[in-house]
């Protein structure tokens, strides 16, 4: 809350807004594409044969990304074949299946077919892979997009968007192309599966409903994008097509070299959370080393299985699969059976690694759009919540109905600041208040930049002893960086508490509790600390703080 006057406010806010603005709809445009590849996803899946995928690709690829021409391949041995193609201009019409069929490794299209990874070319005729199709021009500016088409870690086919001009597609038409392969990789392997299902046995008729089973389950877990939520659902939607004992899902931090379990269900759930699994040990260091999913049939003949320490390790049958990001392996998907006899068949160690490679996609969706929501709430100065952040984790407290106070702290006369030593200057002090209102606070506590000079804190358990007691750190921190950095103008601070439920029953009652209480410290002679009924006996004259979100501002 300040007493002068920023003429800048109202530009900065615009800018603010706009950015705001912005990043919603980069959002917005994200989940309708989401939505967009299930609705074709969920299409292609009811296709019976690899040419009316390949077709039906070619017809519906224009409604997710823009081009001039789409091509589908199929890997038949060592030749790229051609399934399906369409062209919407110029010499892309006259195209045909001889001119397109190439070998594994010839083109950039036959590399992608080798080496596994999705390519983004924005001058197609510079790239030294590219070869020309025959009849057409060396020269052309053309933009490609490919992304292989992988099922059980092989590539099963490839298909390649082309643009006329350069620099035509960006990494969002790659990461969705890649989604959308994936899932018709899916549905190609579903038809060579129903071919093959024609002339084979009841257990491969089983095979094959299980896979329709699979399909219909990881739709929903690919359009789950919290984290602990998508968690939940894979652990559920896998134990509705298998029985299991046991399941966990792990990070793999290559830095420390271990495997962190994220995530854990079932009869050993506590353990499997306590422990953490060096990355050469064990089944999982196994299944990181290879690359490849591990099934053991019997957990006490096999040396490489790592027990808990219990008198007597417990018998049963595991699978790991790893699961793969597109910098590697990003940790796995762990299954147990126990018992004796446990094991498990041919078929669900096929089912497990196909459903780990949708848990690898949905992971992914989940942790993009956990980065865009966090660029949202976060202040890009001082890397704190922002304000929308903070009413967001009230409202959550208050739903608990769990007790907790706030502090509102306010630098006074900042202006001064700002004017003696430039904005600049201004920006590197925030930073450092920032700093100081961290280390003054608990592991659990929740620090927030509310406006241009005021922060909050949330104090989660906390009543008003032990608020006043952080109120009364954070001043002095505040204080003492005019000492140890020297600075020519002092900086103080005003710090209003108040606690919930006796302050305020919900967010907005809270935070105008706070904000009264910091007006009251600053009316009262500023540079001190005041509480919630301090604020009370100055209610008819305090107007509520309007919080100005920006990223390098320095209020008055």
């Amino acid at each position: 809350m300040n007493e002068a006057a920023n003429p800048s406010r109202p530009r900065r806010a615009s800018s603010t807004a706009v950015r705001n603005a912005e990043n919603y709809a980069r959002m917005a445009k994200w989940a309708a594409q989401l939505h967009s590849i299930q609705q074709l996803g969920t299409r292609l899946t009811r296709l019976r044969t690899v040419n009316e995928i390949g077709q039906t690709i070619c017809t519906e690829m224009n409604q997710l990304i823009a081009c001039h021409n789409i091509r589908v391949y199929r890997i038949d041995g060592d030749d790229c074949v051609p399934v399906a193609w369409r062209g919407s201009l110029g010499e892309y019409e006259t195209e045909d299946g001889e001119q397109l069929r190439l070998k594994v490794g010839e083109g950039i299209t036959g590399w992608v077919a080798r080496h596994g990874l999705a390519q983004n070319l924005g001058d197609a005729a510079g790239d030294y892979r590219t070869q020309t199709i025959p009849g057409t021009d060396d020269d052309l500016d053309e933009s490609l997009l490919l992304a292989p088409m992988l099922f059980d870690d092989e590539v099963i086919g490839v298909i390649v968007l082309a643009k006329l001009g350069l620099n035509q597609f960006g990494p969002d038409d790659l990461r969705v192309l890649e989604i959308y392969a994936s899932i018709a990789a899916q549905a190609m392997a579903n038809a060579d599966a129903t071919e093959k299902l024609r002339a084979q046995s009841e257990a491969l008729a089983r095979q094959l409903n299980n896979q329709r089973e699979l399909l219909r389950v990881t739709e929903s877990i690919l359009t789950t994008l919290d984290a602990q939520t998508l968690l939940e659902e894979i652990a559920t939607r896998l134990q509705s097509l298998i029985h299991v004992d046991n399941i966990t899902v792990s990070v793999h931090d290559a830095a420390a070299h271990k495997f962190r379990t994220i995530f854990a269900r079932g009869v050993y759930a506590e353990q499997f959370l306590a422990t953490e699994i060096p990355d050469d040990k064990g089944i999982s260091g196994a299944a990181l080393q290879t690359g490849e999913a591990q099934l053991v049939q019997d957990e006490l003949a096999d040396p490489r299985v790592l027990h808990f320490d219990d008198p007597a390790p417990h018998a049963g049958a595991l699978i790991v699969v790893p699961l793969r990001s597109g910098e590697g392996i990003q940790g796995e998907l762990m299954i147990e059976r126990l018992g004796e006899t446990a094991g498990f068949t041919s078929e669900e160690f096929d089912l497990v690694k196909l459903f780990a490679a949708h848990v690898s996609i949905a992971l992914r969706n989940a942790a993009a759009h956990r980065a865009v929501e966090l660029r949202a709430e976060t202040d890009q100065l001082t890397g704190l919540w922002n304000h929308g952040a903070l009413t967001a984790h009230i409202e959550r407290l208050v739903e608990q109905r769990a007790r907790f106070s706030m502090l509102m702290v306010d630098l006074d006369y900042f202006k001064r600041y700002n004017d003696h030593l430039g904005h600049q200057q201004g920006n590197s002090m925030l930073k450092l208040v920032a700093r100081e209102l961290r280390n003054s606070c608990r592991e659990s506590d929740l620090v927030f930049r509310f406006g241009g000079d005021e922060f909050a804190v949330l104090l989660p358990s906390t009543g008003l002893s032990g608020a006043r007691t952080v109120a009364e750190k954070i001043h002095a921190a505040v204080g003492a960086l005019n000492a140890t950095h020297q600075t020519p103008v002092d900086v103080t601070c005003s710090v209003g508490i108040a606690v919930y439920p006796k302050d305020g029953h919900d967010a907005t009652s809270v935070i105008i509790a706070a904000d009264r209480a910091c007006y009251a410290a600053k009316r009262n002679g500023r540079d001190r600390i005041a509480t919630a009924a301090d604020g009370l006996a100055l209610a008819n004259e305090f107007r509520p703080t309007v919080p100005v979100e920006l990223e390098s501002y320095s209020a008055a």
